[in-house]
């Protein structure tokens, strides 16, 4: 089959067909891909970029933070048990004992020697075994120092923490007069306490006696005539 082109010649179908498959072939390349899709003048590609890089810097400054804040609490707490460990009395000692389980919780390691040491301190020794277990307790609270030491990446040995430990004597005397206070203070709300209840067994005691005890009817006066008085005689 014939047909006129452009130009005024003749062509057969197989021609023409040649001649359009180039233009269907050209138009279906020329559609962009979904990432080029222009909108407003921006692809969408960098629109997602646009928006999710700021997204990404800020969490990752938030977690970057987050691990800060937490390693300076952490740090914080190790500064406080290396500062009063042998002063036990210090209230510093009591906060950062009590911390523990608040900023080292998911460490194995720490909790370990955290509960070691909580029961060491709460076991009351026998009478003439405090030494012992006194040092006892030294050991396991090297133990918990040395565990968090190594948390926060510290090269310091069990060793080394008790060797190089130092505390003032003038420290160490005034945490030992200030515990003996309390004991004394201790002992004398016990004394007074027992005194209290002496004084209220006695009372007790007297009130049962003086109920017991029959009580004499009172004593009445008898009535005493009087002598008449005598009359002389020849008395007018």
């Amino acid at each position: 089959m014939l047909s006129k082109n452009s130009e005024g010649g003749d062509q057969t179908g197989s021609e023409a067909l040649v001649r359009i498959r180039p233009f269907w072939h050209n138009r279906v390349m020329a559609t962009p891909e979904p990432a080029q899709a222009m909108l407003l003048g921006i692809t969408i590609k960098d629109a997602v970029t646009a928006i999710l890089i700021p997204i990404i810097a800020v969490l990752t400054t938030l977690i970057y933070q987050q691990r800060q804040q937490r390693n300076d609490r952490r740090m914080m707490i190790l500064r406080q048990l290396l500062a009063t460990r042998h002063l036990p009395a210090d209230p510093n000692y009591s906060a950062a004992i009590n911390l523990i389980p608040v900023e080292f919780n998911r460490v194995k390691s720490v909790m370990a020697a955290w509960s070691e040491y909580i029961k060491e301190v709460r076991f009351r020794s026998p009478e003439g075994q405090e030494e012992t277990h006194r040092q006892q307790v030294i050991k396991v609270q090297t133990k918990l120092i040395t565990a968090i030491m190594k948390k926060m990446k510290l090269d310091y040995s069990e060793a080394d923490i008790q060797a190089d430990a130092y505390a003032a004597d003038g420290f160490i005397v005034r945490d030992n007069l200030y515990l003996d206070s309390l004991h004394a203070a201790r002992d004398q709300a016990n004394a007074m306490k027992a005194i209290g209840l002496i004084l209220a067994k006695q009372a007790e005691l007297l009130e049962n006696v003086t109920e017991a005890t029959p009580t004499a009817p009172p004593v009445q006066a008898e009535a005493t005539a009087l002598p008449k008085p005598k009359v002389k005689p020849g008395a007018a």
